[in-house]
């Protein structure tokens, strides 16, 4: 999986609200002032589209008798244009620098990325002509320090990827290859339990199926470098009755692959369970249906093997061409 805007609160203003937490609850850590990285920096300088981007950085935990790191760095700016304009000019310089561009449920735009292993989030606002463009990265922090705005914008299911065209088209190639094949071992293995509109084809976006989710994931984690990527649940479903041998199993449904899907990664477990993955490249992408077997009973007492499958593509960065 994994996801735009409102109004960045100015670090004034951000730094009263900690203020006020902690005379509140009357004790705990001070919250201190900290140097901002050179990274951090280098990141938002590389896409800052002719802004002067202004740093902060502070600890964000504050729970008294503990102590632990902790760090949030904020970046601001003004860029002159529109939303409209800034917005194109940020994904245009952001996304060969890594960012992967989304759109919240309310069509607002934000750009993410990881940094040392920690989310990066970038959003921008009307400013009169100009525009405000605010970013932001934190770790450790704590449920007494208020929350960073922009940090509502990617929680839950509220971000999607916002997909170059190319990139659509790539993965959606390789998310229906798996879902073809999924609908087929449904169909051989226990015929009436397959339901392709449960698991759609070809994806949605934003994705409104609740065992579908379009995700944010690591194109290169050394250098944090963001992507897309499809992860669904359920497609697969079957139970069956005539064999608890999961060989007998792996095989019906290898026969019903062929021999362009490679089981790999297979695990057997001692609470009679095996999982592996078929997959193949469809267009340069891996595309992966995830098997899982499970012997246990149905509702009438009698031993079987329960299938369950999921599709995994693989993760495609906005710049691929």
């Amino acid at each position: 999986m994994r996801d735009d805007y409102h109004p960045p609160v100015r670090k004034t203003g951000g730094a009263l609200l900690v203020v006020i937490g902690l005379l509140v609850s009357g004790c705990g850590q001070s919250i201190k002032d900290l140097d901002v990285p050179g990274d951090f920096q280098r990141l938002i300088r590389d896409v800052a589209v002719g802004g002067q981007p202004v740093f902060s950085g502070k600890t964000c935990f504050s729970k008294p008798l503990e102590e632990r790191q902790s760090y949030r760095y904020r970046a601001e700016f003004t860029a002159p244009g529109t939303l409209a304009e800034v917005s194109r000019q940020l994904r245009g310089s952001a996304v060969g620098h890594g960012w992967q561009p989304h759109r919240t449920k309310d069509g607002e735009f934000v750009l993410i990325r990881s940094l040392n292993k920690r989310e990066v989030v970038l959003s921008a606002v009307a400013d009169g002509q100009n525009t405000k463009v605010s970013a932001f990265t934190e770790d450790n922090c704590g449920g007494d320090v208020p929350r960073d705005p922009l940090l509502n914008l990617v929680l839950g299911d509220n971000a999607d990827p916002d997909l170059a065209p190319r990139q659509r088209q790539l993965l959606a190639s390789a998310y229906d290859a798996v879902h073809q094949l999924g609908v087929a071992i449904t169909q051989e293995l226990d015929p009436g339990r397959v339901d392709p509109a449960k698991t759609p084809s070809p994806p949605p976006i934003p994705d409104d199926y609740p065992r579908t989710d379009l995700k944010t994931c690591d194109v290169d984690a050394a250098t944090g470098a963001q992507g897309a990527q499809w992860v669904s649940s359920g497609l697969v479903a079957g139970f069956h009755t005539d064999t608890t041998d999961f060989k007998v199993v792996e095989d019906r449904i290898q026969a019903v692959a062929g021999k362009r899907w490679k089981a790999i990664g297979r695990k057997d477990d001692v609470t009679k369970r095996v999982s592996y993955e078929l997959e193949r490249e469809v267009g340069g992408v891996r595309a992966a249906l995830v098997v899982e077997l499970k012997q246990t009973e149905d509702h009438h007492a009698k031993p079987g093997v329960n299938v369950q499958g999921g599709i995994v593509t693989g993760c495609v960065p906005p710049t691929v061409g």
